[in-house]
């Protein structure tokens, strides 16, 4: 069933802002067209920093690399969703060289589960991958979903 933005901004019966923004029966939000989520972006120069546990980080390497890149993943915050995306500047046609970035852990206080029977410690994305994580716990983030991932890669939790 199709819902207007004015449909939905009549239910309210709580008022945030206005008529603007406001809670329904439900404890749902409505009335906003979108919320809007950080963005982070970062090069293949930097490499082993912390990447955010929430929003978009957008990765890219500016050349191809003989070995993957590693970033490190920060620990999970529950209920928060984090989009990683592998996006590389500087492309050529026909260059050769691995375009993957490795996503780790930088400690062994949290893993990341990417179905009900594997758990893993590191990710890897293929060039033009994107995956997306969601803090279940503190120590678990949950895969749920993504395209382009070469790997999860398997250890010890």
């Amino acid at each position: 069933m199709a819902q207007s933005l004015e449909q939905l901004r009549n239910r309210i019966i709580t008022s945030i802002h206005g008529r603007r923004l406001g809670l329904d029966s439900d404890e749902s939000l409505l009335g906003v067209k979108d919320v809007k989520r950080v963005v982070q972006d970062l090069t293949s120069a930097s490499t082993a920093t912390a990447i955010n546990n929430y929003g978009i980080v957008n990765i890219a390497g500016t050349s191809l690399l003989t070995s993957a890149q590693v970033f490190l993943l920060s620990n999970p915050i529950p209920g928060v969703e984090v989009t990683i995306n592998n996006v590389r500047a500087n492309a050529t046609a026909g260059s050769s060289g691995s375009t993957a970035l490795a996503i780790n852990r930088p400690s062994t206080a949290f893993y990341i589960r990417s179905s009900e029977t594997s758990t893993g410690v590191a990710i890897l994305i293929n060039e033009g991958g994107s995956l997306t994580l969601m803090g279940v716990t503190t120590a678990a983030y949950q895969a749920i979903g993504g395209r382009g991932i070469a790997a999860v890669i398997s250890g010890a939790t």
